[in-house]
């Protein structure tokens, strides 16, 4: 089964939670005034929008839940980390357009 979800947290949410998901997950941690990070926000949906995935995407604002950037030690914004059975994979850190989203989540073995 391929799908994508959004799960959009709220504070106090946890990694396992997270990780619990059926399928590998992408965390977006992401803050409203950072511009890099709400430039690259719709570059994301569209990938996930577009592609056939078997992700969960679950976004964590910084603000709203520092708890969960001190977690998984976020310390810029955008920072994208892909999980597999609840262990990341792979992680970055900083604006990405389209292709290159496309080309981390290959890098992670999510394919697009």
């Amino acid at each position: 089964m391929f799908f994508t979800s959004t799960l959009r947290t709220r504070p106090g949410a946890t990694r396992e939670a997270a990780a619990a998901r059926p399928t590998t997950t992408l965390i977006e941690f992401w803050a409203p005034w950072a511009a890099p990070a709400v430039a690259m926000a719709g570059d994301l949906a569209d990938v996930l929008a577009d592609a056939d995935l078997a992700l969960s995407h679950v976004r964590f604002d910084i603000e709203e839940d520092p708890e969960a950037a001190a977690r998984h030690q976020v310390r810029a914004v955008p920072t994208l980390i892909v999980l597999r059975d609840g262990e990341e994979v792979c992680r970055h850190t900083g604006q990405l357009g389209t292709a290159a989203i496309q080309a981390f989540l290959h890098r992670a073995g999510v394919a697009c």
